[in-house]
């Protein structure tokens, strides 16, 4: 005896949501790789403090993503 269950619509765009909004962060996170070259010239820093700058960058925003998620909207 097989029972289907319906998905609500709203279920599907709260996913699609979720889903777009992960992978927005994904790209934020990783698009300050293509600039290493330029942050090396344009500042005059090294190749190993520039990779400094990109773990601080990746590090942060590690720290930052559950602190923002986890907001509670009692009032």
């Amino acid at each position: 005896m097989s029972r289907s269950v319906t998905v609500p619509a709203y279920a599907w765009r709260t996913l699609i949501v979720l889903s777009s909004i992960a992978v927005i962060v994904m790209y934020a996170e990783t698009m300050l790789i293509p600039a290493i070259p330029d942050l090396i010239k344009d500042f005059h820093v090294s190749y190993s403090m520039s990779s400094w700058i990109l773990a601080s960058y990746l590090i942060s925003g590690a720290v930052m993503t559950p602190i923002a998620g986890n907001q509670n909207f009692e009032v």
